[in-house]
């Protein structure tokens, strides 16, 4: 039955096909992630603006195969595919234009999938629609199992490219390096697909009329036997879709909630992926495999322990908190794609499936990506979309008599249904007490592109405050008492490192700022030389504004619009002291970049870096090529101070890198904070600078960097998240 080998391309060269063009679909997302993520703050939003235009791209792919296989005879369909190949090939090489830059913060979204679209939508097209179109040439080939393994081969082909991405390729080539490469692959997939294409171009004609003769044997045999087979309904099709979107909703709220606390970084996007991907592969090409009695089981134990740890914070480390969430990403996702499995058509409507579930992943997409943050003012979709799993893994197990407990389905299901209750009602819970006030009475809330912002009158160690919070991390906090209210609070107090370095840095007349603050360490005054003119890369409720004396001008880089409306609505830092405040609005490095570029040496005294995405670290702000920019910004004895304190990453090694790729000292500043007094944290800070006279004033702090102490220079192509992650405990 179906059209003979010789009259079809080897199944080596079709299989060979689906596989590279699968790779070079996955291999570009981190890669071209890498090229956005620092033009864009560095936020998980980044990402998950990135993931929805490949799921976009990927279902007009799948839509581009399902038209073709149906409005056009096999020559026709050869024949055009064969332009579009072609036609891709003027996209080569791959490259991301710093044309695309923003000027601002505005439009972060649509900036993002305009860029993607011009600089890889063509190419990426091409590679989504290659896996349905080739299968779809073939089917009446194959038998209906090997078909839908060709989608499983496709799988294996994208988690291929995801594992060797952070493994091989990003450690060893440079950014440049990574598209080149890329791009030769590309033009290998294009002779692969092209010959494909056109064996059936030349064999259109034996294979259309093989086609009319399985049809009117399969016709002759249907009036003897069975009915012909059913197109599917509509309420199949909403399956599929509902399926596939719930599946694209755990893998991007499971990438934002793993991003937001710690760095938006390639492994954190792949490893996500990675398990969504491998759902794939176990259900189409091992179906056998896809027990919704385990599946559900794997997702009690994952959902409890992500709720537990999501609840409890930066108390858990992070392997345990990537453990349980990826654990609950797999389970809800091999639920998810079993049981589309369970209702995949007959290969005769492949591209329907196909098309239908790219459909789904896209409508998935535009929720996490552009809706939510515009109807929630939190991060509701991951508690959403684990609930949503936990209802489907009770439906599935009240329909599923018998499973681990054999010939016992009434008490199993009780058992199922009662968990997976519980799991419902603990993670609504714990999002109703969020936002109803178990940190205090809210304010003002608000969500962005650039993430979640809260503010709350609250009460902590005896202290009334007015705090900003983005997810669970504390930006800012003022007391509510007029007496106290012009104290800088939390990493900023005055025994801090920031603390020191702007009270103490030279002032005409040398005078000492710090005497009159009762039980802070005192230093000698410096020679004074002028008001200060400070800059701060990242606003927060504008704390550091407190140091600022008159004459001084202090510059505030924010990339997000809404941190300085709230700043200056709900906190009075910044309209307590008379200095010249600005506030620019954008990526802090793209904007230095343009004022260099226009000749605008800003000629800081004092140049400081507290940018934080929740508790994440932009790692753009921390590379070789930056600090580069921040030495250009700065007065020759100019000093550059970074805030480097961390739940889960040691920076030091990295600040010291960063130093000493400057050829600049540093000084570790650590201080223990004061909470009830002084409403003030532990905080870490590092100072460089070439000014040995004001580090000499740091003596009683933490020495010089020693030989013996580690190093890491990351640069704009090179960064590892590994190499600074603290171990449990630390």
């Amino acid at each position: 039955m179906g059209a003979t080998p010789s009259r079809l391309p080897p199944m080596s060269l079709l299989a060979l096909t689906i596989l590279v063009s699968a790779f070079l679909l996955f291999q570009v997302q981190p890669l071209v992630g890498r090229f956005v993520l620092p033009w864009f703050g560095g936020g998980p939003a980044v990402w998950t603006t990135c993931m929805l235009f490949f799921q976009v791209t990927l279902l007009g792919g799948y839509a581009y195969a399902h038209l073709l296989s149906r409005l056009l005879r096999p020559r026709q369909q050869a024949l055009c595919h064969l332009v579009v190949l072609l036609a891709s090939l003027a996209a080569l090489p791959l490259t991301v234009s710093a044309a695309w830059k923003p000027v601002d913060s505005s439009m972060a979204a649509g900036r993002i999938l305009a860029m993607l679209a011009f600089s890889v939508g063509g190419p990426y097209f091409v590679l989504s629609a290659t896996g349905p179109l080739l299968q779809s040439w073939f089917t009446r080939r194959m038998p209906q199992r090997a078909v839908y393994r060709l989608y499983g081969l496709s799988n294996a082909g994208s988690l291929l490219a995801l594992l060797t991405y952070p493994l091989l390729f990003e450690p060893n080539l440079t950014r440049v390096a990574q598209a080149s490469a890329w791009s030769v692959g590309y033009v290998v997939f294009v002779l692969g697909c092209s010959a494909c294409a056109v064996t059936v171009w030349r064999n259109a004609s034996a294979i259309e009329a093989q086609e009319a003769a399985d049809v009117a044997a399969q016709d002759a045999a249907a009036d003897l036997a069975a009915a012909p087979v059913a197109a599917p309904t509509w309420s199949v099709l909403l399956i599929w879709t509902a399926l596939a979107a719930l599946g694209s909703i755990m893998l991007l709220a499971t990438t934002n909630q793993l991003c937001q606390d710690v760095a938006v970084v390639p492994f954190l996007w792949v490893l996500p992926l990675a398990l969504y991907l491998l759902t794939f592969i176990i259900c189409f090409d091992r179906p056998e495999w896809y027990s919704p009695g385990w599946c559900t089981l794997l997702l009690i134990v994952g959902g409890t322990g992500s709720a537990a740890a999501l609840a409890r914070n930066v108390s858990v480390g992070l392997p345990t908190q990537i453990a349980f969430l990826s654990l609950a990403l797999f389970a809800g996702c091999m639920l998810c794609h079993g049981e589309l499995v369970r209702r995949k058509p007959h290969p005769q409507f492949l591209t329907h499936f196909y098309l239908t579930v790219a459909a789904g992943g896209a409508a998935g997409g535009l929720f996490v990506a552009l809706l939510a943050p515009v109807i929630f003012t939190s991060f509701w979709e991951y508690p959403i979309g684990l609930t949503a799993c936990c209802l489907l893994a009770g439906v599935v197990s009240a329909r599923d008599r018998e499973w681990l407990f054999r010939r016992r389905w009434p008490e199993s299901t009780l058992l199922l249904g009662t968990a997976c209750l519980a799991i419902i009602v603990f993670f609504l819970g714990r999002v109703v007490l969020i936002d109803s006030g178990r940190v205090g009475h809210r304010l003002a809330a608000g969500r962005n592109f650039y993430g979640v912002l809260r503010v709350y009158q609250t009460q902590r160690d005896g202290n009334d405050f007015v705090e900003m919070h983005q997810g669970n991390v504390i930006h800012g906090s003022q007391f509510t008492d007029s007496a106290r209210s012009a104290f800088p609070t939390m990493y900023y107090g005055r025994d801090s490192g920031v603390g020191i370095v702007l009270d103490r840095f030279p002032r005409p007349g040398g005078a000492d700022a710090t005497a009159a603050s009762p039980g802070i360490l005192a230093l000698p005054a410096l020679p004074g030389k002028g008001p200060l003119h400070v800059g701060v890369i990242g606003m927060g409720a504008g704390t550091l504004a407190t140091y600022a004396h008159p004459g001084d001008r202090y510059r505030f880089y924010e990339i997000n619009p809404q941190v300085e409306t709230l700043a200056r609505a709900r906190f009075h830092f910044l309209d307590q002291h008379p200095a010249e405040v600005s506030v620019v609005l954008g990526d802090a490095r793209i904007m230095l970049e343009r004022e260099w570029d226009r000749g605008e040496n800003q000629r800081f005294d004092v140049l400081i870096v507290d940018a934080f995405t929740g508790d994440a670290v932009p790692i753009h702000l921390l590379t070789r090529e930056c600090g580069q920019l921040y030495a250009q910004h700065l007065k020759p004895d100019g000093l550059l101070a970074l805030h480097i304190s961390n739940h889960f990453l040691d920076l030091e090694p990295v600040a010291r890198g960063l130093a000493q790729s400057l050829g600049r000292p540093a000084q570790i500043i650590e201080s223990p904070g004061d909470a009830e007094r002084h409403g003030t944290e532990p905080s870490v800070w590092v100072v460089i600078t070439n000014n040995p006279q004001f580090l000499a004033t740091l003596g009683l702090r933490r020495p010089h960097t020693q030989p013996q102490d580690r190093t890491l220079l990351w640069t704009d192509d090179f960064s590892s998240l590994w190499q600074v992650l603290r171990g449990p405990g630390k």
